[in-house]
């Protein structure tokens, strides 16, 4: 695993563990990123054709900022992210705030 991908997965656990706080266990997503590799498995959630259950629930809990696509919108992660899943993920956030 690269020095990003390592950094990247931690970022997204450190999230999972604030998710745990929050009585909510990501349980499928930390298999996403154990099989896939943290980049593939946001990628994954990006290219799905409607949000994860995982990301309404954190809209349930207004904790948008630890899900998937509010981490791959930060701006030392976006060059990882297509053009595509990026604006994706600005729909997928923007339509929730609303």
């Amino acid at each position: 695993m690269s020095p990003d991908e390592q950094r990247f997965k931690q970022v997204l656990m450190d999230a999972v563990a604030e998710c745990r706080r929050l009585r909510y266990n990501p349980t499928r997503f930390v298999q996403m990123i154990e099989q896939q590799g943290p980049f593939d498995a946001v990628r994954a959630l990006l290219d799905a054709p409607s949000i994860s259950d995982g990301f309404g629930t954190l809209a349930l809990k207004n904790r948008l900022d630890l899900s998937a696509e509010a981490i791959a919108s930060r701006p030392e992660w976006r060059a990882f992210f297509t053009d595509a899943q990026l604006a994706v993920a600005r729909t997928r956030l923007g339509a929730a705030a609303r």
